[in-house]
């Protein structure tokens, strides 16, 4: 999918046997179709955004998005991002911005990771929202990068990361940025990370 050009697979139809998909240059993929394939998919560039189960392993790659509302039932590895939009996992869509993305077994975040989340903390209180089926554990510097809905987002605490499993690693390998001028800090609670913005 090149810059400007994106493409939508919908319907019944599905991608099957020991295959990879590649999702290369600066365009967004989006898929709704069911996948059976069980090779790996690579996210080398652009966005892929899916709203169906992945059954194979995912290469999150350092120019590369991922978005939707996936199920990921395979093994997630990334490469550092070589920026912001890279290594980048953003829930939801541009329409419907909030979502959730579902690892179905524990994962790792590696340095170089962006998670680019959406916050709207005024009428319907709402947010992007990761969840690990598993363990959770911070390796490296990850960057989570807040897009609230409004000037200035109102105190509050909004779970942003959960899992069932256990946790490992500090939370202050977790960069935040968008809350210019707030007085705010991450916390574990319970088997949940919720940012806390103070009044």
């Amino acid at each position: 999918a090149p810059k400007g050009k994106n493409y939508v697979w919908k319907g019944t139809g599905t991608l099957s046997g020991d295959m990879d998909l590649w999702k290369s240059q600066e365009g967004t993929l989006t898929i709704h179709s069911p996948l059976a394939y069980t090779g790996r998919t690579i996210v080398s560039e652009g966005t892929l955004e899916l709203h169906t189960t992945l059954p194979g392993a995912l290469e999150l790659r350092a120019k590369g998005t991922l978005a939707g509302n996936p199920v990921l039932k395979g093994d997630v590895t990334f490469e550092p991002g070589l920026n912001y939009e890279g290594c980048r996992l953003s829930p939801g869509t541009e329409k419907e911005p909030f979502g959730t993305i579902t690892f179905d077994k524990g994962v790792t975040l590696t340095k170089g990771v962006y998670l680019q989340m959406d916050l709207q903390t005024e009428g319907t209180v709402q947010n992007d929202y990761i969840k690990v089926n598993g363990n959770l554990a911070l390796q490296g510097n990850t960057y989570l990068v807040l897009k609230p809905k409004e000037e200035k987002p109102a105190p509050g605490e909004y779970p942003l990361i959960g899992w069932t499993g256990e946790c490992t690693g500090d939370l202050s390998r977790i960069s935040v940025s968008g809350l210019k001028g707030l007085s705010y800090e991450l916390k574990s609670v319970g088997k949940q990370i919720v940012l806390v913005i103070n009044a």
